[in-house]
């Protein structure tokens, strides 16, 4: 006698949806935003940088979701998710490893802008529509 959908009920596709964006959303945060500021000195006695210019760095990032996250989401409605996470994925590791790598300012801009660009997409276009 099969099981009626009282007995087991299936939880909704959706809520699938929410815990996966908050899990991201959380790790997004935490690595690019919070985690930053715990980076602020070490970054900057390794690098031997000036408060300014990983400021200005972060600032940079703050202007580039500004302008890309309407392009993003309008991309991921047409495309779908998918290929964008993968996208942001490597762009995030390719881009914070430029970082590790750099020894010079304009290679750890690059590499900032890269990372930045792909927690951007993570962000801005993995929300729910």
């Amino acid at each position: 006698m099969p099981r009626s959908s009282e007995e087991n009920p299936r939880i909704f596709y959706g809520w699938w949806v929410v815990v996966a964006f908050a899990s991201t959303g959380i790790y997004w945060t935490g690595t690019h935003n919070t985690g930053l500021s715990a980076l602020f000195t070490p970054m900057r006695e390794s690098f031997g940088f000036s408060a300014s210019v990983i400021t200005f760095a972060i600032s940079l990032k703050q202007i580039l979701t500004m302008f890309v996250s309407p392009v993003v989401g309008q991309t991921v409605d047409r495309v779908g998710p998918r290929r964008f996470l993968i996208l942001a994925g490597i762009l995030g590791g390719a881009g914070f490893s430029i970082v590790a790598l750099a020894h010079s300012t304009w290679m750890f801009f690059v590499g900032f802008v890269i990372a930045s660009l792909g927690y951007t997409i993570i962000g801005s276009g993995m929300g729910p529509a």
